[in-house]
């Protein structure tokens, strides 16, 4: 008797535990998703059997029947949460298709998502309207940018006075930026950044709008405007050391001569010894005048400071090199390839110094891996002359059916090249 009692309580106790941890996993859900909703058992069965299978976790097996049927239609989060798995494998239709009923309810993370599904088809204008309603500035400036990169300038410009019209004081320096760099309308963003400038003096965008209008104003060569635009910078700003490299540079460019640079790059190490732009800006200035010899100790003390900085290292190898201290050049270069072994340039300087230096094997390996860096990192600008000096390695390392491969590469990249001509002339 006490056996049959025993027996005909188990269900209901295993009952208990599995209800009680639902409830736990339910409230667990909950909290981990943020997902703050109080639906009813279908729902919030579904939910867990949902999540579980996306992690493949054992016990998702356990839950009734009815939690394995299709999200219930008016289970918004489930629709989101099944539409970012389809967006993730790829299948924007049938994402579309499952947000619809959460979009129909004007779900926020719905219409967050939607954008989403619109960038990844390249409808970036219809995301940006999406998210104008939404007020979400920085979401906008992001598909702006994304749109630049795409090479669509009407699109990018249509993100980029969306997020001013929302926001105009913390969007005006990336508008100009843009209008700078991509639009080619210099004057817009001169006007744009002096109206700011004059009428938001106290705004804390305000020395970002200064700089940038200094760059403005040293990219155009006027070379006046832009010194004293930095001039009241480092008058606002006396501890900004990168703002007196900036003077320095300025006065330079101007035509002042080394004593105005260098005194401005010596006050920037005053001011911050244990910063390395200033002893980096005296040996580039150094480098400049081609005493390269005497730049090394200033390259050497900046990258103390900032060992971190892979182009520091770069120019330090280079000055040697120029400075015919080969081997000196050589450990550098080796020193910044183990350091640094996913930084092209490195690499690409390397492989000469190695040519220099009569190392073959040390030179191929160093090109083939900025060749295999400039590949997968995508990297637009100057490939040409990657190519070019793979060719001139190979052709000197004797490989030459590899030599004609890169110069081809290169010729097409490049028809004007008269060294990849030459090196395809005497290799045909």
């Amino acid at each position: 008797m006490r056996e049959s009692i025993i027996t005909s309580e188990q269900p209901s106790s295993r009952h208990k535990v599995l209800t009680a941890f639902t409830s736990l996993a339910i409230f667990g859900v909950v909290i981990s998703t943020g997902a703050l909703w109080l639906g009813g058992p279908g729902h919030n069965l579904w939910s867990i059997r949902y999540l579980w299978q996306q992690m493949d976790h054992p016990l998702a097996a356990l839950l009734p029947a009815s939690a394995r049927d299709d999200v219930p239609a008016e289970h918004l989060n489930g629709h989101v949460w099944q539409a970012r798995t389809l967006l993730a494998a790829g299948q924007l239709l049938q994402a579309e298709a499952m947000l619809q009923p959460a979009l129909a309810q004007g779900n926020y993370d719905a219409q967050r998502l939607q954008t989403e599904i619109l960038a990844a088809r390249g409808e970036i204008a219809g995301a940006v309207q999406i998210l104008a309603q939404l007020a979400a500035v920085d979401d906008i400036l992001v598909m702006a940018r994304q749109a630049a990169q795409k090479s669509q300038p009407e699109t990018a410009a249509y993100a980029y006075r969306t997020a001013y019209a929302l926001a105009p004081e913390r969007t005006v320096l990336p508008l100009t930026q843009f209008l700078r760099q991509e639009a080619d309308d210099v004057a817009g963003a001169e006007t744009l950044l002096r109206d700011y400038i004059a009428t938001m003096p106290t705004s804390r965008y305000a020395v970002s709008w200064l700089r940038e209008l200094g760059t403005l104003y040293r990219e155009q060569k006027a070379w006046d405007k832009a010194i004293a635009i930095y001039t009241q910078l480092v008058a606002a700003l006396p501890d900004s050391t990168g703002d007196r490299v900036q003077l320095g540079w300025l006065a330079y460019e101007r035509g002042d001569g080394t004593e105005a640079a260098m005194t401005a790059f010596q006050q920037a190490v005053d001011i911050a010894p244990q910063e390395g732009a200033g002893y980096y800006a005296i040996g580039t200035l150094l480098s400049r005048e081609k005493q390269y010899q005497e730049a090394d100790p200033w390259y050497a003390q900046a990258i103390e400071r900032e060992p971190e900085q892979q182009w520091w290292w770069l120019s330090r190898a280079s000055a040697l090199q120029q400075a015919g201290k080969l081997p000196a050049a050589i450990q550098i270069y080796v020193a910044m390839q183990q350091q640094f072994p996913d930084f092209a340039p490195g690499h690409y300087q390397a492989a000469w110094a190695y040519r220099q230096a009569e190392q073959r094997e040390q030179a191929v390996a160093a090109i083939e891996q900025a060749l295999t860096l400039l590949e997968s990192n995508g990297i637009s600008q100057e490939q040409a002359s990657y190519y070019a000096r793979a060719g001139q390695v190979y052709e000197w390392a004797g490989q030459l059916q590899q030599a004609v491969k890169v110069y081809e590469r290169a010729e097409q990249l490049d028809p004007f090249r008269q060294d990849v001509q030459n090196g395809l002339q005497r290799l045909k």
